[in-house]
């Protein structure tokens, strides 16, 4: 399975987005980053799979001649759901990634975390496994503030990320 280049070409993103949690970050927490990101989107779907399986994740589903994705994780979450990946690195998860099959409906290259910036200053990171033309493994990333985090990754194109990072004063978040 390869994941190189865009999955759709001449689309750059045509799926979810796996939102993994590498810090303690309450249940209630979670459900508001998703709400906040789907009130944020232009999109009305949940463009964020809360990363743990991908068992869970979404897929294409045919019916007749129209093809369906399913959304992404909608709040509130299970009680009692902890993440798979706390303690573990935006590389870990990036190597998770990667074993993505090819049936799941999950962007392979975009995917955000909830890591030491979320717990310091309610800020989403953005990243993106791939250069300019998502070939590769090279790993990059962008804070965003959450109301803008799954309008910047379905919005995203060739060079967008590089413009992003152009317009980045310091380590403010994407506004």
């Amino acid at each position: 399975m390869s994941h190189e280049g865009p999955r759709n070409s001449p689309m750059w993103v045509d799926a979810t987005f796996a939102l993994f949690i590498l810090v303690d970050v309450s249940r209630d927490e979670i459900n508001r980053v998703l709400q906040e990101a789907y009130d944020g989107s232009t999109v009305n779907d949940y463009m964020f799979w809360l990363a743990d399986d991908f068992s869970n994740a979404p897929r294409r589903r045919r019916e007749g001649d129209a093809t369906y994705v399913e959304s992404g994780t909608e709040p509130p979450i299970p009680e009692g759901w902890t993440s798979r990946f706390k303690g573990k690195t935006i590389q870990d998860v990036a190597g998770f990634l990667k074993q993505a099959p090819d049936e799941l409906c999950v962007d392979w290259h975009h995917f955000a975390v909830l890591g030491e910036d979320f717990t310091k200053r309610h800020v989403i990171t953005l990243c993106r496994i791939g250069d300019e033309e998502l070939k590769g493994d090279k790993l990059s990333t962008l804070p965003c503030t959450v109301e803008q985090s799954a309008l910047c990754l379905s919005s995203m194109e060739p060079h967008k990320w590089e413009e992003y990072q152009a317009d980045q004063d310091g380590n403010n978040p994407i506004m």
